[in-house]
């Protein structure tokens, strides 16, 4: 799973959490509210890019992480997507696959 699919996943199953989303700073640095508490946030598909990537070392630094493996240890909070239940993964896995697909027909001009 890459971050862009991670990024999906999460928005699409972010009203079930009760996540709200206040900002978007960049394609993958979001604001969320989560029970009345404001993070940053920041998508990754595992946890360990945040050290390959040296987010660490940036000026402003996320609040919390947003990954679908979570598989080291974080100096914030962070929220893995690979924990939901099996059969809730599975149809957000469907659902978003399926909006990622062309439909056929004339494109949509925005």
């Amino acid at each position: 799973m890459n971050r862009t699919e991670t990024l999906n996943l999460f928005l699409s199953h972010a009203p079930a959490l009760h996540i709200a989303l206040l900002r978007v700073y960049s394609s993958y640095c979001l604001e969320v509210e989560i029970t009345g508490q404001p993070y940053r946030a920041l998508v990754l598909a595992r946890s360990r890019d945040f050290w390959l990537q040296r987010i660490h070392l940036h000026r402003t630094r996320p609040t919390l992480v947003i990954c679908y493996q979570h598989d080291t240890c974080l100096p914030c909070a962070a929220l893995a997507l690979d924990q939901l239940p099996r059969s809730t993964r599975y149809r957000y896995l469907a659902r978003m696959k399926a909006f990622m697909q062309n439909r056929a027909g004339r494109p949509l001009v925005a």
